[in-house]
């Protein structure tokens, strides 16, 4: 489990350091991706982690923020996923091969690490 920033008894980190600590782990679960915090406002994120038989369940919790996946950070050797989306709270924004879907509470998403996406 990965949670920034750090609990009291730990050295805080910066917003910088936060988000370079989130994105990596979040790069090393899956596929490498890109986390960009929506101006403005501070990031905090909290992601955990489990496998079982093969499959990688993630649960995040972050500020508002951008996730992409493009260019250079695609390449043929990485894993291939399907990743789902389970919306639990706020609002969701996947763009990927010319699409562009919302999630709200509730719904349920699917999308190819293999190709370049951007979720918001």
């Amino acid at each position: 489990m990965v949670t920034t920033p750090r609990s009291p008894a730990a050295e805080p980190l910066d917003a910088e350091a936060a988000l370079g600590t989130f994105e990596a782990a979040v790069s090393s679960a899956c596929a490498p991706v890109r986390v960009r915090p929506v101006e403005g406002v501070a990031f905090h994120g909290r992601l955990r982690s489990a496998t079982a038989d093969g499959l990688l369940v993630t649960a995040l919790r972050t500020s508002p923020n951008t996730v992409s996946r493009t260019g250079r950070l695609l390449s043929s050797t990485d894993p291939e996923f399907l990743k789902l989306i389970w919306q639990r709270s706020g609002v969701s924004r996947l763009s990927q091969d010319g699409r562009r879907g919302e999630a709200r509470p509730g719904d349920l998403v699917a999308y190819d690490t293999t190709r370049p996406y951007h979720l918001d």
